[in-house]
Parts: structure tokens; C-alpha cells; sequence
């Protein structure tokens, strides 16, 4: 998870926990420290499947954080969805 704040990633979290096929494996500030993670993750031989990211957050945004992901990992599938 990627920008959350506290009480809301503390709240998805307790919502995915509920699902034994789920595993948060972290969450960060910004998306920067987001691709950060991700690599980190990779090179434990971990894999990400889904990344959830607040639009508006930290030094880079939920829409940045997509970009660089996307730049860095471009074979990850991925979905993105904003509130009008």
C-alpha cells in the first residue's frame, strides 16, 4: 500500500486479513519509497501481485507511483481507477 494514512491502511488491512488468500507484505509513504519496496520485495524472491495507491500522497502521488512501477516493471499487469 502506497500513501495511505495511518487510520485508513489500518483499516485495509484489517479488511484483507480476513481473506487467508491475502498477505499485506508492507506499506510506504510515497511512491517513490513505494518502487523502493517493490524491488526490495523482488530481490527477497517475494513477488507483488497488487499494489493499491492513494491519488494523493506524500512527495509522489498515487499517479506518479503507477508511472514508476509501470517504467520499472513494465510486464506487471495493472489497473488503475480514480473517483470523479
Amino acid at each position: 500500500m502506497i500513501g495511505f494514512s495511518p487510520v485508513i491502511r489500518e483499516g485495509l488491512q484489517a479488511i484483507m486479513a480476513k481473506d487467508a488468500r491475502l498477505n499485506v507484505v508492507g506499506d510506504v509513504p510515497d511512491g517513490y519509497d513505494g518502487l523502493l519496496f517493490i524491488k526490495r520485495v523482488r530481490d527477497r524472491g517475494q513477488t507483488v501481485n497488487v499494489v493499491l495507491t492513494e491519488t494523493r500522497s506524500g512527495e509522489r502521488d498515487g499517479v506518479q507511483a503507477t508511472r514508476l512501477i509501470k517504467d520499472e516493471f513494465p510486464k506487471y499487469p495493472y489497473w488503475y481507477s480514480r473517483r470523479t
